[in-house]
């Protein structure tokens, strides 16, 4: 069975040499490649940048909601309390204490709130909405960096060269510090 570094760069170690026996999984050597453990690093560190870019953006959309939700409340509260009053003026223009042009502007100003509270409602559930999709985003933006840096963790695991199967290393052609390229023969077991 051929044996073959998965990643290139210069060996810094011999394990095992010509004639050891090993076991499937055992260290045969293991290869410094400082270019690959940069790249994981940039890939470690824009990965924490975008879970924190992630907590952000939930933070900055609960409070949109909150904000919103506060509005629908002072709304309610409002056309309760126009309707209460809205109601009086009706009873005071029938008792002849308002006038007709007086209850007009009431019912006016009555029927502005209530689009108004009518449109925040809307408002608010768009954004319940626009919110939720804003958060399956997120989360499958998340998921793909994620995977990305296992990608990139996993690749790190490729610089020890293992045994594949057990058996005895009859070949090995390696010297610490020789530069190896990826997918490249080593030896035999």
């Amino acid at each position: 069975i051929k044996v073959n570094c998965r990643e290139g760069g210069y060996i810094s170690r011999i394990v095992a040499g010509n004639g050891a026996m090993l076991n499937e999984g055992d260290t045969i050597l293991t290869i410094e490649n400082p270019e690959l453990i940069r790249s994981i690093e940039e890939e470690r560190l824009a990965w924490e940048k975008q879970q924190l870019n992630h907590r952000l953006q939930q933070y900055q959309m609960e409070q949109k909601s909150l904000s919103l939700r506060g509005q629908m409340l002072q709304a309610e509260y409002e056309m309760k309390r126009l309707e209460k009053s809205h109601n009086l003026d009706k009873e005071e223009a029938r008792m002849g204490i308002k006038s007709k042009a007086e209850l007009e502007v009431v019912e006016e100003e009555y029927n502005f709130k209530t689009q108004t509270a009518a449109l925040q409602m809307e408002s608010l559930r768009h954004d319940s909405v626009a919110s939720a999709l804003s958060r399956q985003m997120l989360q499958a933006d998340r998921e793909r960096e994620r995977k990305k840096f296992d990608r990139e963790m996993e690749r790190q695991n490729d610089l020890v060269v293992r045994a594949p199967i057990s058996g005895q290393l009859s070949y090995l052609q390696a010297t610490p510090g020789q530069q190896v390229g990826g997918n490249s023969r080593i030896g035999e077991i």
